[in-house]
């Protein structure tokens, strides 16, 4: 059956095929469609099943069946507007028997009378209801999906006549012309479809959203350039509601990406609709609470945006509940609380210095102190037993003046509740180079002077490290002692006295860690790098000497030493280099050799070059050896031409493992040169397809133009060469092959 409901809709209903006849007097005993008194639907009795009757008014409309089993039966235009409305009509329990689908707009269940009713609403979700036959009609509640495209069309049209009114006052105001407002139309028109269909793509609400507030932009340009200002509740606004909407329902129905959830939040903040971004945070926390970046960015809109600190003081308690560790939340619930304080305050002394009367304004004293942040330090480091976490906070606390009880009391408490670690100390001896003069203290003037105060508080800073690796004698703290005089090091200044007086602090701290055994191998890199690039060449040879003898194993370690014998022109190279490699093992030489074999290079030493490569391969294997043979092929091409680069290649044609770039490269020179036989790239095309003609269909690609473009090419062996490649590719090589000749083919007709 097809039940036309309106001129562009039309419900499929499939019926039974052993159905003979039925009486629409018993199925649609009571239906009443709210029309005018000359529209009545007719009782009709036993009509057959190849055709169903309407009467509206003196029009009779008969259809004929689509297929064996069904029967059209139409309502006229006015019903479907009342059932849409959701009107109820009662139904023959019999027809259950005969219908296998309905759709869910059409809900049918039990109405209070015993019998049946259906009803369909105007609902937003498009998906359609199979009741089971067999059970009882309550019980009928198992789903499937199913699309009108009609209803679809219907939805899309009446979206984009809803754009009309904004479409005109565009045209009005002459921002757009006609042209345009009909490119806007068939976007929207295309835009609409994407997401009204069936199968949903978060890309086609994206691209919505982009297409929309490309559109705004756009419009606020136009007005800018002819100076308009007005209307804007009547274009902007619909446009703004519409990317909201669609915003909405793609956040729904893809509630995990938080990436889409941030773009909204951020359309609403930038166009002027903070009044949904409350309920919109609310949604987002709601569904992702275990998130605490999402709980500090609604506090930090609460204070920044809405100025409510007291909002933003209970959504971080909301977060604490359910974050009580998290030490980003503490750290942010604290500054919040020390920048809330410290507004008050501002606003008092404006007050004051006004002599304005501010009533009930006035705070307590402990919230302009800072004792609610106060409150929660106490409450934080109870729960967050940390050093960093400790210094995270002092960090923050400084940076408020008011606060400094505050930091003295955050201050001494780290340095009694965690006077083993290491970071509490590097944290001391750093404050040495902050802390301000006295104020009877005359402030350095020259820069020499300037250079004598930063030297002297240098050696206070390092006095502490030196007294504290005593104290606490471990790695870590060795690693932040160092850290700090490299740091140091690396600072530019115009005082050499000064940079000596670094270079000896630095050198002699190292040592210390050295003779210890307490220093990283990462430590040993970095500080033999840093003189290297100082130009210190024996400082750093020096270093990279401790270094190897401390991890021999290491080949970042000997590559840094090798460096540094290279710089510095050493005579003991090939030593060095035998050293490294008789304690590394071979597969992880291969970073040295090719420093050697470089070295060797801009040495000009062909003979010994070639000799590196030579023992390079030979003690690689593998997909080790591949990097050294392409640069020992580019390196024969350079020192001796084609003849050499050919007679390597032919050397080593058979040592496999080789890469694609090794024979595009033999290719390459071959065809650089004057006289290019096709014989020699063929031989050098079939090697390469002998490795890698299963997966590479560019290789296939280039033998086939090859073959068409030289002068001396056979283009009858295309054919062949096509079905070689066709046999010999595998997987998705197969499909790129056979895509790549046909675009070739196209482009030669």
């Amino acid at each position: 059956m097809v039940l036309y409901l309106s001129g562009r809709h039309r419900f499929p209903f499939q019926v039974h095929p052993q159905l003979p006849q039925f009486d629409l007097s018993k199925l649609f005993p009571h239906l009443s469609l709210g029309l005018n008194s000359d529209l009545e639907l007719q009782d009709l009795a036993h009509v057959p099943t190849n055709r169903a009757m309407c009467q509206v008014g003196e029009n009779t409309v008969a259809e004929p069946p689509l297929c064996a089993g069904y029967s059209p039966f139409c309502l006229p235009q006015a019903g479907y507007c009342s059932l849409l409305l959701g009107s109820k009509f009662p139904l023959c329990p019999e027809l259950f028997k005969y219908i296998l689908l309905l759709p869910t707009d059409l809900t049918i269940g039990q109405g209070s009378s015993g019998g049946c009713c259906a009803e369909m609403p105007w609902q937003s979700s498009w998906s359609w209801r199979r009741h089971n036959l067999d059970a009882a009609p309550g019980e009928r509640s198992a789903s499937v999906t199913f699309m009108d495209s009609a209803i679809i069309a219907e939805i899309t049209q009446e979206r984009v006549e809803d754009r009309l009114p904004e479409l005109q006052q565009l045209d009005r105001t002459g921002l757009f012309s006609h042209a345009e407002i009909k490119a806007i139309i068939r976007k929207a028109l295309e835009l609409e479809y994407r997401i009204q269909r069936r199968s949903l793509l978060k890309d086609d609400f994206i691209r919505y959203v982009q297409y929309e507030i490309h559109l705004l932009e756009l419009i606020e340009k136009r007005r800018a350039r002819v100076g308009y200002t007005f209307k804007k509740d009547e274009i902007e606004e619909p446009i703004i509601h519409r990317i909201q909407s669609v915003f909405r329902c793609a956040s729904v129905k893809w509630k995990d990406d938080i990436q889409l959830w941030l773009s909204f939040i951020a359309f609403c903040r930038k166009w002027a609709a903070k009044v949904h971004l409350s309920k919109l945070f609310s949604s987002l926390l709601a569904i992702h609470s275990n998130k605490p970046g999402l709980w500090i960015l609604a506090a930090k809109w609460e204070l920044e945006d809405c100025l409510s600190s007291e909002s933003a003081r209970q959504l971080f308690l909301q977060a604490l509940r359910f974050h009580p560790r998290c030490p980003k939340l503490y750290e942010e619930y604290f500054r919040m609380e020390l920048m809330h304080a410290e507004k008050l305050s501002k606003e008092k002394q404006e007050f004051e210095k006004a002599n304005m009367d501010v009533g009930n304004l006035e705070h307590a004293e402990e919230v302009l102190t800072g004792e609610l942040a106060q409150i929660i330090y106490k409450n934080s480091i109870s729960v967050i037993k940390s050093a960093k976490f400790h210094v995270s906070l002092l960090s923050i606390a400084q940076l408020f003046d008011f606060a400094k009880d505050l930091q003295r009391e955050i201050y001494n408490d780290l340095k009694a509740l965690h006077t083993d670690d290491p970071l509490t100390w590097d944290y001391v001896a750093r404050q040495e180079l902050v802390i301000q003069s006295q104020p009877g203290e005359e402030l350095p003037a020259t820069k020499q002077a300037k250079a004598k105060e930063v030297g002297r508080r240098e050696e206070r800073c390092c006095a502490v490290y030196e007294e504290e690796v005593k104290t606490v004698p471990t790695e870590a703290m060795w690693k932040c002692y160092m850290n700090f005089c490299m740091e140091r090091f690396t600072k530019k200044t115009s005082s050499r006295l000064l940079r000596k007086k670094r270079l000896e602090r630095t050198m002699a701290a190292f040592w210390k860690a050295h003779e210890l055994k307490l220093l990283p191998e990462l430590q040993y890199r970095q500080l033999s790098t840093l003189l290297l690039h100082r130009q210190l060449l024996k400082e750093s040879l020096e270093v990279a000497d401790a270094g190897v003898k401390l991890f021999r194993k290491s080949v970042e370690m000997w590559q840094v030493k090798l460096e540094a014998l290279i710089l510095s022109e050493s005579h003991e190279m090939a030593k060095g280099f035998d050293q490294a490699f008789a304690y590394l093992r071979p597969q992880i030489c291969l970073p040295l050799w090719l420093t050697w074999a470089q070295w060797s290079e801009d040495a000009g030493k062909q003979e010994k070059t070639e000799g590196i490569y030579k023992r390079a391969i030979f003690h690689l294997s593998g997909a080790d050896s591949v990097p050294v043979k392409e640069m020992y092929l580019n390196w024969a091409y350079r020192s001796g031409g084609y003849k050499k680069a050919r007679d390597v290649f032919k050397s080593l044609q058979e040592n496999c493992p080789f890469s694609v770039d090794f024979f595009r490269k033999m290719i390459q020179f071959e065809k650089e040169q004057e006289s290019c036989k096709m014989e020699n790239l063929r031989e050098y095309y079939e090697r390469a397809l002998r490795e890698f003609g299963t997966d590479d269909s560019d290789l296939w690609m280039d033998y086939i133009k090859e073959e068409l473009n030289h002068p001396l090419g056979r283009p009858e062996n295309c054919g062949q060469l096509y079905w070689r490649a066709m046999k010999m590719l595998q997987g998705e090589a197969v499909e790129q092959f056979m895509a790549k000749h046909a675009l070739h083919q196209a482009s030669r007709l």
